[in-house]
């Protein structure tokens, strides 16, 4: 492992330490996991009294049994931190796209505030919100049993393409048939991975079906299994062009190099995430235009697999 992997891995530890002595008893040890991801994938320096004071001015400003003013405000500080430079401005902007939100039929929900935040940097809003409630609708007839509101996040991401309605429907089907075709299992995953492939801007998306076919097909000969709440992360993956054998043995040393941190080592589904993300990182370090693309295909695949994962564990 290199200096710049190991550093990047020391400093990941650093922030999770102190967040976890100082706000264990508030939040699951999975959202402390994603609130240093927010701070690393954006390089941003981690000040934990101003990470506090955004919180707070979050919980204050939200409703009396919002999910807000709960763990929930703690991930959306740190988004809004490490992306923006008005974190409490922009958050008064969120507020009243969640408003709007409502008004076409979303539920208070801890999703609101996601969606709301998938909304924020967008033009035309309210026909992003319409186009986004069409896809979803149509990817609900393919998939009736298995799309629910979580998939909403990544719809709304979806939206913000040129392309027609039809045609991002098309593409969602045609990359999620494929992936089966190289190996991949039926689950919502699987789904959520076909939305990630679906949002990137390149023109060669078998080539990068076939990235995540090699990905999956390295880890299970060399003793490195994905499971299907890892399919998601196999597409940042090949998408970040990290789909050797040489990236998948990087991943696997980063990993254990996590787990040599006493707290962490009982966060092993969110380890994975952040030794990913700590690889793509230090994959993307020099190519802003490819690490811009993916940007927001990394914000969302947080949230989902924050959602999917407490489904599993």
């Amino acid at each position: 492992m290199n200096g710049l992997i190991q550093n990047k891995c020391n400093k990941y530890s650093e922030i999770y330490e102190l967040l976890y002595k100082k706000i264990k008893w508030k939040v699951s040890s999975g959202v402390i996991n994603l609130i240093v991801i927010s701070y690393m994938i954006n390089n941003k320096e981690f000040d934990y009294k101003y990470f506090m004071e955004v919180s707070d001015y979050i919980k204050v400003k939200s409703e009396k049994y919002s999910p807000l003013r709960y763990q929930d405000r703690y991930i959306l500080a740190s988004l809004l931190i490490s992306r923006y430079d008005n974190p409490k401005g922009k958050f008064d902007q969120l507020l009243n796209i969640q408003n709007e939100l409502i008004k076409y039929g979303f539920k208070k929900d801890s999703k609101l505030s996601l969606n709301s935040f998938a909304l924020l940097d967008m033009e035309d809003k309210s026909n992003k919100v319409i186009k986004s409630i069409n896809i979803y609708s149509k990817v609900k007839n393919y998939y009736p049993s298995l799309v629910n509101i979580v998939d909403y996040t990544p719809i709304i991401l979806l939206a913000k393409k040129r392309e027609k309605t039809h045609k991002i429907i098309k593409n969602i089907k045609s990359i999620h048939d494929k992936l089966l075709d190289q190996g991949f299992y039926e689950s919502d995953e699987l789904r959520f991975l076909s939305y990630i492939l679906a949002r990137t801007n390149t023109w060669d998306i078998e080539g990068l079906i076939k990235k995540c076919g090699n990905i999956l097909y390295l880890g299970r000969n060399n003793g490195f299994r994905f499971k299907t709440l890892y399919y998601p992360l196999i597409g940042l993956m090949a998408i970040g062009g990290i789909y050797n054998y040489k990236d998948i043995k990087d991943v696997r040393e980063i990993l254990y190099n996590l787990k040599e941190s006493k707290n962490l080592r009982w966060t092993h589904e969110y380890n994975m995430v952040v030794a990913v993300m700590i690889k793509i990182i230090d994959a993307l370090d020099g190519h802003n235009v490819i690490k811009k693309d993916i940007g927001y295909t990394i914000e969302f695949m947080k949230f989902t697999f924050l959602t999917t994962i407490s489904m599993n564990i």
